[in-house]
């Protein structure tokens, strides 16, 4: 795999079914290592449900993402508070450009580009480097214009540069720090690889036992793993509610359109709406990994994924980030 390439995990159910499938198609082979030996002589002894369990070890030796990337995370909140903060701020320099009257209109639009209007909403988006890049060009702008944006004392207050240079320096460092703690990214690979690697034992396992339970039902059944995941995440043994705010003044999204989408062929996309509280529940949903995209009018969409369990009720809080329209 090329260091551009990133690994994929194979398996369409969460880490924690993947584990249980595992083990249970190893429980099932050592009770019917026999027919298997018959059909392939890899089986004898027990080779393969031993290198199925060396396998599902080693994945699970290696930290989840929670564990891996503690500190990461505690920056990453951190960063994200700073960078709505530098959001807000950019957002207050455009009311100021757009409330100077020698301004005039036809020329807002090139002087927010030059103030880091192209790159607020990457900024916005998790773009971590861009918000860098919008405060440098917004405190450049502010450099060059401070005397017709202060408009005698009417518009932009002699203080605020001074804070949005503390907001955005305090950002910068954040942002190297955040870059210093985080994970490069081989452990997460390592982690979906060695994944990967227990489920692809598992699977060629099933499909030798299709071939054995061709003429034995109750054979085929211990060996097909929709059957297995259907066991240990029964459908409709879970639920999800949903929080959606406004990253800039922390409100309520109310009438945020949610879609709660699974690999599973099996499992039927399920469709939200927030309430006035901007919250959303999806109860008696199927347990597995879920792929949430939420949109907004006037807000960048937002995708995550998220892993359901079994007997679980779910939670999770999500910040759409305003579009600047373009004057």
């Amino acid at each position: 795999m090329s260091q551009s390439e990133s690994a994929k995990a194979r398996y369409r159910c969460t880490q924690a079914a993947l584990y249980s499938g595992c083990e249970i198609v190893g429980d099932n082979l050592d009770n019917n290592e026999s027919l298997f030996s018959a059909l392939k002589g890899k089986y004898a002894g027990g080779a393969v449900s031993n290198a199925l369990r060396a396998a599902i070890t080693a994945a699970r030796a290696l930290p989840d993402e929670d564990a891996r990337g503690e500190a990461s995370e505690i920056l990453r909140i951190e960063l994200k508070a700073l960078n709505d903060k530098c959001l807000l701020n950019w957002q207050t320099l455009k009311r100021y450009i757009e409330d100077e009257l020698s301004f005039s209109k036809l020329t807002w639009k090139p002087r927010l580009e030059a103030a880091g209007f192209n790159n607020y909403n990457k900024a916005g988006n998790g773009n971590w480097e861009f918000t860098i890049t919008m405060n440098d060009a917004a405190m450049l702008f502010m450099t060059e214009n401070t005397a017709t944006l202060d408009a005698g004392g009417q518009n932009m207050p002699g203080a605020f540069p001074g804070q949005y240079a503390t907001d955005a320096l305090a950002y910068e460092d954040k942002y190297e720090a955040f870059m210093d703690a985080r994970e490069t990214g081989s452990a997460t690979q390592a982690k979906i690889l060695a994944n990967n690697a227990a489920y692809a034992i598992a699977i060629e396992v099933c499909k030798d036992g299709d071939i054995i339970g061709k003429n034995d039902f109750e054979i085929a059944k211990l060996f097909t793993w929709a059957a297995i995941q259907r066991n240990i995440n029964p459908p409709g043994s879970a639920a999800i509610t949903i929080q959606v705010t406004n990253s800039t003044d922390n409100t309520p999204v109310a009438n945020a359109s949610i879609r709660l989408h699974s690999e599973d062929e099996d499992i039927i996309d399920t469709n939200l709406a927030t309430d006035a509280e901007g919250v959303a529940t999806a109860s008696n949903i199927d347990p597995t990994r879920y792929e949430v995209t939420i949109t907004a009018t006037g807000c960048h969409t937002r995708i995550t994924l998220k892993d359901i369990n079994t007997g679980t009720h779910a939670r999770l809080k999500m910040r759409l980030v305003p579009v600047v329209v373009e004057p």
